[in-house]
């Protein structure tokens, strides 16, 4: 399962994406994170900032391990698809 976590409240995720072309729109869930808890909970809050650093984190969906993670450095500072793709083949089975 794939899904997504936003410091965006929910009503705002949803007019960014109704505003977005279909074919661009997100093909998961998108979870909202308003108060940063998730964020501050995996390590990936700028607290200098206040606001939530773009972050990968590939948790195993039975036991919650966490098993890869990726923080950018800003924004724009995002993995491609085919790099995340490829680590996430790279991780074989879970233990």
């Amino acid at each position: 399962m794939l899904a997504g976590i936003s410091a965006d409240r929910p009503e705002e995720t949803r007019a960014w994406q109704a505003e977005e072309e279909p074919a661009d729109r997100l093909g998961f869930p998108l979870l909202s994170d308003p108060d940063l808890a998730a964020c501050k909970a995996f390590g990936v809050h700028d607290a200098a900032h206040g606001v939530a650093l773009p972050a990968v984190v590939v948790v195993h969906a039975r036991d919650g391990t966490v098993r890869w993670t990726r923080v950018g450095e800003s924004i724009t500072d995002r993995p491609a698809l085919d790099e995340l793709l490829e680590v996430v083949r790279g991780l074989g089975p879970p233990r």
